[in-house]
């Protein structure tokens, strides 16, 4: 019998837990902006680029831009 979709996926996300639970993670990404959806940007994180696993995140902020004196200038909303 055929596998279902749901089936195919469960198994496939043990192939990448285990893979990450043994990796030792020697090559790592530069700082990138996570995306957990197409288009939907996060915080920034590392990543191993052998097993995928996110080795490193910047806690997230909420930020804006004011012009002050024709500058941009980046602020942090508390």
């Amino acid at each position: 019998m055929r596998e279902n979709i749901t089936q195919m996926q469960a198994r496939h996300q043990k192939e990448i837990d285990d893979l990450q639970a043994k990796c030792k993670h020697n090559k790592i990404s530069k700082w990138m902006d996570y995306m957990w959806a197409i288009g939907h940007f996060g915080y920034p994180v590392k990543v191993c680029e052998f097993c995928g696993k996110i080795v490193k995140q910047k806690k997230p902020t909420m930020e804006a831009y004011e012009i002050k004196d024709g500058k941009e200038i980046l602020i942090k909303i508390k």
